[in-house]
């Protein structure tokens, strides 16, 4: 059986290059991004431009991915994320309120 791999920030560095090694590897690659342009070369059976931070864009990208490969998707790999800067002397509650 052929895994379905479905990954969210396809669309950039991380997510693109996982795409492109799970393809070559044989999964059948679900690719996930805000910017329908910028997935349209990843390596992937299916492109959806979905936002999964909310929790309405992941069930969109889940359903859209049964929906284009026919099955729900056996691997994630969560490749969205932000980053927070700041000193470390200030304590987490009042860094993240800034």
């Amino acid at each position: 059986m052929t895994s379905i791999a479905l990954i969210t920030g396809a669309g950039g560095g991380i997510g693109r290059a996982l795409a492109r090694q799970l393809h070559v590897q044989g999964c059948r690659v679900a690719a996930v991004g805000r910017d329908a342009s910028r997935l349209a070369d990843v390596d992937a059976a299916a492109r959806i431009a979905a936002d999964t931070t909310t929790p309405e864009g992941a069930a969109l990208a889940i359903a859209a991915c049964q929906e284009a490969l026919g099955a729900a998707p056996t691997l994630l790999a969560h490749c969205v994320g932000s980053t927070l800067i700041a000193r470390c002397s200030v304590p987490a509650p009042r860094r993240i309120a800034r």
